[in-house]
């Protein structure tokens, strides 16, 4: 059996789903207590110049404007949340909008 090279293409460029499925298998093998957790975001700025901030095409309607507490500046882009639970062990991350906390 041969498959399509369009095919294989897709499926390698979008690997996500077998990644949830070995995440969550490692997850269940690692000790850690979902009950004391520690959630926190940060910046993944497409675009973390102001000046360039009304010229920028990129991601419209999916990425938005946020504030980088950190740098104290305004971003557009994403932000990068986590849920880290004891001892020190990922159990959940998610990309949103930048101006989602």
């Amino acid at each position: 059996m041969r498959v399509h090279r369009t095919t294989f293409t897709r499926q390698a460029a979008n690997p996500w789903k077998v990644n949830e499925k070995l995440w969550q298998a490692l997850l269940a093998g690692t000790l850690h207590d979902p009950a004391f957790a520690i959630c926190d975001s940060m910046p993944l700025a497409s675009v973390p110049v102001r000046p360039r901030l009304s010229l920028c095409r990129r991601l419209r309607g999916e990425a938005s404007f946020g504030k980088d507490t950190l740098l104290r500046q305004t971003f557009y882009g994403f932000r990068v949340q986590v849920r880290i639970c004891w001892p020190g062990v990922i159990t959940r991350f998610s990309v949103a909008q930048a101006n989602a906390h």
